[in-house]
């Protein structure tokens, strides 16, 4: 995961329920103390960005049709991550969403750029939608979820690379976050990513691709897979096991001892384990999984 850089604190144990919802300027983490809180999130962390802005008297009703936040409810300067999916469902690209008083921003990993444009151009048709070309950026994600513009500054020749690459994979694991590398694109629902616990995913909002499937899925309750915090040293790509060694998920980001996997929920009673037999602890997330609180 190119163009990443940050630091990051090791957690303390969670007490309590946390329940969190990426909206850029709140992050609501309920019953943790606020010093346990900053030690689990990451401080800082800065990663590189293609960022996209989007105008035009009709910007507002083009991304609503495509992504599956429900825009209707976005508060001027309210940034939450999002998606955009084929026709199955299945998510091409995860991407920041801010809306500002005269337009729309998209802030797009450089890593996932090429899985939306410029497919997404097509879409435009004759609607009056003015699509920016892409700026070369980097932005900071604070504890709360937002990201903040940071100057060229940030980084310099000496940086380690490597070291920045783990401890910003480090953070969206931590927190919950997820990243898909490109061969993992069209593979996953979003509900799969746990975006409707970061109210990146409304069910109640009208069509954009995929949305059929995606709804189905949610209102027959039959979502088989969510993604999970574990403690593994499993690389992204690799898959994960049930007790009988029958294949349980796969790793989608993998750092420091740990990753986050879409697992399949029904192999979940007997223990997970990866390839080597190891086995793959379950981790609290800074929100809770209703499937696996019971709800």
């Amino acid at each position: 995961m190119a163009g990443w850089n940050g630091a990051y604190c090791r957690p303390k144990p969670l007490s309590g329920q946390a329940t969190s919802a990426l909206l850029g300027v709140n992050y609501h983490l309920n019953h943790l103390a606020g010093l346990e809180c900053a030690k689990f999130l990451i401080v800082h962390t800065v990663m590189q960005l293609n960022r996209l802005f989007i105008s035009g008297s009709d910007s507002a009703a083009f991304l609503q049709r495509q992504l599956t936040a429900d825009l209707d409810s976005f508060a001027d300067g309210e940034q939450r991550l999002t998606a955009w999916c084929n026709i199955q469902g299945r998510v091409l690209c995860l991407f920041w969403l801010t809306k500002t008083a005269t337009q729309w921003v998209l802030d797009i990993p450089t890593d996932n750029y090429s899985q939306l444009m410029p497919r997404f151009k097509m879409f435009v048709l004759r609607d009056d939608v003015q699509i920016s070309e892409p700026q070369n950026h980097s932005a900071s994600i604070d504890a709360s979820g937002k990201l903040t513009d940071t100057t060229d500054d940030t980084t310099d020749d000496t940086t380690d690379d490597t070291a920045d690459d783990t401890a910003s994979q480090a953070h969206l694991v931590k927190n919950g976050i997820p990243y898909l590398e490109s061969e993992a694109c069209e593979t996953y629902l979003p509900q799969m990513l746990n975006l409707d616990l970061l109210q990146g995913l409304s069910f109640a909002k009208g069509c954009y691709p995929g949305q059929e499937i995606v709804a189905r899925t949610h209102f027959r309750g039959k979502l088989k897979q969510r993604m999970l915090r574990l403690e593994s040293s499993a690389a992204a790509g690799d898959s994960l096991y049930a007790a009988d060694d029958s294949k349980a998920g796969t790793v989608i980001l993998s750092a420091d001892g740990q990753c986050l996997a879409v697992v399949r929920l029904e192999k979940l009673a007997d223990g997970l384990k990866d390839s080597d037999g190891k086995a793959a602890q379950i981790l609290e997330l800074p929100y809770a999984i209703p499937e696996l609180a019971g709800e």
